[in-house]
């Protein structure tokens, strides 16, 4: 199927590239169930809000930056996935967001995974979902315990159902969960949060400049059921704001309350939280395991939990990655930094953010 902004919902077939339709609504409701449609959207600026991608083996596939989802209406996400196999990629999110709601039932700014708005779990599993080479920018929620700025994967009401997803190749820049700036609880993951049932993967992803009021800038919550995780492969963290004051809920980065936080191959500098006990990594009653990662300061006081760097890890605490040019958002390394060829290959995914195969170098 195909959608342009010069298309027609209602006498164009949306077949063709040259018959589109002029909504992702649209193609939405006509896309069969299961079989496997791609949706191709065209460059554009679309500002449709509280889509529901409901249908199971879609693949919504932008044109890259230059198809560009915009939020122009108040209090509006841009869409719930509640189907399995589905995935969004090559496109821009941008402006998307809750400002007010009910508790735990208006997180996920511009993508909630699971539960619709206004309902705080799902009861059932999710799997195949899939986000690639998005730039999400400055989405946000300000509901009440407004959770993820840019993506929710909302709770399970029980611990036999699960969503698992996996994001690549994304840039997370200017979200935010809550925007008091101040410390604020029940506001977290500034741009994604994974409550109960997540089991979340996300590789060659980069997260700079966003904020959040209580606890990190991806936040992984699991008070019930102790079992969701996150696996982070060769990401990069760069000054993202904890506003949060609360001793043990202080990460810029990753905050992982019960669980399993597995985090290789990336680095983490300069969360400027607000006060002299900030992190870029915390966590509670979890599981938390750093391998080959440069990180400028983790905490190691996770309670009933365990915080476990390899030797490369701690070895290397607090030294600088030295960016090419973070003035630029330019998070590449230069000559001599010590993170190049650092890696393990163990852990990497086949290419890089850029789509070169891996390895490079030496790891």
């Amino acid at each position: 199927l195909y959608v342009d902004d010069s298309g027609d919902d209602d006498n164009n077939t949306g077949l063709t590239s040259g018959s589109p339709y002029a909504t992702l609504s649209k193609a939405i409701s006509t896309a069969a169930d299961g079989l496997g449609v791609t949706i191709n959207v065209g460059a554009g600026t679309y500002t449709e809000h509280t889509l529901n991608l409901n249908k199971s083996n879609v693949t919504i596939q932008g044109a890259g930056s230059t198809t560009i989802f915009a939020n122009s209406t108040s209090n509006k996400h841009m869409m719930t996935i509640s189907s399995s196999n589905s995935t969004i990629e090559k496109m821009t999110i941008r402006d998307y967001g809750f400002t007010s709601g009910a508790t735990n039932a208006y997180g996920g700014g511009a993508i909630r995974v699971g539960a619709t708005p206004g309902n705080t779990s799902t009861s059932t599993t999710l799997s195949g979902i899939v986000f690639n080479d998005i730039l999400f920018k400055d989405n946000s929620t300000n509901g009440t315990s407004g959770d993820g700025g840019a993506i929710e994967f909302t709770a399970h009401s029980s611990n036999s159902t699960t969503t698992t997803a996996t994001i690549n190749g994304c840039t997370f820049d200017g979200n935010r969960a809550g925007t008091n700036s101040s410390s604020t609880a029940g506001h977290n993951g500034a741009a994604i949060m994974g409550k109960e049932g997540s089991r979340l993967t996300i590789n060659n992803s980069v997260f700079f400049d966003n904020k959040v009021d209580y606890a990190g800038t991806v936040t992984i919550w699991d008070a019930a059921y102790d079992s969701a995780t996150v696996t982070i492969n060769n990401c990069t963290f760069y000054d993202n704001i904890s506003y949060s004051s609360a001793a043990g809920y202080i990460a810029g980065g990753v905050f992982q309350y019960g669980g399993t936080a597995t985090i290789n191959n990336s680095i983490f500098w300069d969360s400027d939280a607000t006060n002299s006990d900030s992190f870029d990594i915390d966590g509670l009653y979890s599981v938390i395991n750093m391998n080959k990662s440069l990180i400028e300061d983790y905490s190691t006081t996770n309670t009933s939990g365990t915080v476990t760097p390899d030797t490369y890890t701690s070895t290397n605490e607090g030294t600088t990655p030295s960016f090419t040019d973070v003035s630029s958002d330019d998070y590449s390394l230069q000559s001599g930094s010590v993170a190049i060829d650092a890696g393990s290959s163990s852990y990497a995914p086949a290419d890089d953010i850029n789509d070169l195969t891996r390895p490079q170098g030496q790891a």
